[in-house]
């Protein structure tokens, strides 16, 4: 009687008789009847979505992935079915799954064309997305692709292949797209003298790139360049940069040039962007105290930090100088050690 009236009134008595099949534990049935509403002429994508999501409750993954692959048929790579499938299938997906998002990769280019490599890596096709983007070079003249294979690199740990591509690619780019992502490769392998050309080509054409000019600032600061970080960190805060560790060294700058008075006030500013950060920000605090005389707070800072990674060499150096300055030199032999 209830299979009659959803034949011919659908509604609510569909969720009545999907409910009765599942107390009766007739899993078959209802499946049955998921399969039959779905290839009716008449089903909008609502529908068969609703469908979909009902079958993953059931656990039915085979035919939930089935109907978010219908779903995602000819739409963009950031829709929210191919989302669905793409965990559904998860990180170890057939090579029929692969192939599906690969074919759909390949007829797309430029940031469409990332977004379907940035899935494939989702599902473990990592040195897939290496050997398509190897196979077309003229893409990795794009900064979205670039992105995603440099990705790709670093998840099959060959940071050798990295810094080749890195030196070559910056100095064919010109845009500033381009440019960013290898930019940023360069400067997490510690290869700061291409990442400095990568940041000093976007600032040609993105004179206030707020990324380019505090990155460049840091590495002329770690150079103990500060005739360079100075400028560069002025243009980074009047772009609207405002992080705790540039005003640290905007002020460690000023303070080795004797300019207590124009230090001070972005010693302040780092103490103020240092709250409530993790351990670096809570360290440039430790410091920031110690500069700003308040010398008893930045120990006990100092000292719970010490307490939280007592064999961080990088803690130890910026503490024993703030001991040894404030005459606790036995603390400071012990740490010494």
């Amino acid at each position: 009687e209830l299979k009659r009236l959803v034949d011919r009134d659908g509604g609510d008595w569909i969720y009545a008789y999907e409910t009765a099949l599942r107390k009766l534990d007739r899993t078959a049935e209802l499946r049955a009847f998921w399969t039959q509403q779905l290839a009716r002429p008449s089903v909008d994508d609502e529908t068969r979505r609703a469908i979909g999501y009902r079958m993953l409750e059931a656990d039915d993954k085979t035919a939930a992935a089935q109907v978010f692959k219908t779903l995602a048929e000819g739409k963009p790579a950031t829709g929210p079915d191919l989302a669905q499938l793409i965990d559904i299938w998860g990180p170890n997906a057939t090579s029929e799954q692969i192939a599906w998002i690969e074919a759909r990769a390949l007829a797309e280019s430029g940031a469409a064309r990332a977004k379907w490599f940035e899935h494939l890596i989702s599902v473990g096709a990592v040195r897939r997305v290496i050997a398509l983007a190897e196979k077309d070079p003229a893409q990795l003249r794009d900064g979205p692709v670039v992105a995603v294979y440099l990705d790709a690199l670093r998840r099959t740990k060959q940071q050798g292949r990295i810094g080749k591509l890195v030196g070559r690619q910056i100095a064919k780019a010109r845009d500033a797209a381009t440019l960013r992502p290898l930019a940023r490769a360069a400067f997490d392998e510690s290869n700061y003298g291409a990442a400095a050309r990568a940041y000093r080509g976007i600032l040609k054409t993105q004179p206030g790139d707020q990324e380019a000019l505090r990155r460049l600032g840091h590495m002329a600061y770690y150079r103990d360049k500060c005739g360079e970080a100075k400028p560069l960190l002025a243009r980074y805060f009047q772009a609207g940069g405002t992080d705790s560790e540039s005003y640290y060294y905007m002020g460690e700058c000023l303070t080795r040039g004797q300019n207590w008075r124009a230090a001070t006030p972005y010693y302040e500013r780092a103490l103020a962007a240092s709250i409530g950060g993790g351990f670096q920000k809570r360290l440039i605090r430790a410091n920031v105290l110690y500069r700003l005389g308040r010398f008893e707070e930045s120990v006990s800072a100092f000292e719970r930090l010490l307490k939280a990674q007592p064999r961080n060499r990088y803690l130890r150096e910026d503490y024993i100088p703030v001991l040894s300055a404030l005459g606790r030199y036995e603390r400071a032999r012990h740490l010494s050690r």
